[in-house]
């Protein structure tokens, strides 16, 4: 899990750069700040209270080497326990914060902040096995290991 996070927090980091609402910030030395919408309470709480733990030792393994380009990371944690509570996340992060880019996790959560994702022009990347999310959008990208499309593909080399 530490692996995928961490590819998480690089394909953010080069994502950042497709963010136009925050490109003013890319000529500065202001962090690179990201909006993490993930269920912390309820019932899927224990999903997001290890994401975000595991979110926050990338981002600290990250900083304490000197950051990206010097430019240290910020993350900002919000919960999206269901669906009203994730579009209200993500835009709180997109509107009030302004994230330069957005997470969510699993499939309600996901749903609900690709939308405000789209309309901002903000990237986002979610985990969730739904590859719908993402078809035909140009702000958001899924990162989901899905074993049964990969078992395919190597069966169909082999």
């Amino acid at each position: 899990m530490k692996i995928s996070l961490g590819l998480f927090i690089i394909a953010l980091i080069v994502m950042s750069g497709c963010s136009t609402q925050n490109s003013q910030n890319l000529s500065n030395n202001q962090p690179l700040t990201f909006g993490a919408v993930l269920p912390l309470s309820g019932t899927n709480a224990f999903y997001g209270n290890f994401a975000k733990a595991g979110i926050s030792l990338a981002i600290e393994d990250i900083n304490n080497a000197g950051g990206v380009d010097g430019r240290m990371l910020k993350v900002i944690y919000e919960d999206g326990s269901d669906k009203a509570s994730a579009t209200t996340a993500a835009k709180k992060l997109v509107e009030i914060d302004n994230v330069d880019a957005l997470f969510a996790m699993l499939t309600p959560t996901a749903a609900a902040t690709v939308p405000v994702a789209e309309e901002s022009k903000t990237p986002l990347i979610y985990w969730s096995p739904s590859t719908s999310f993402s078809t035909g959008k140009q702000f958001v990208f899924q990162d989901y290991f899905d074993a049964g499309r990969n078992l395919q593909t190597i069966d169909a080399t082999s």
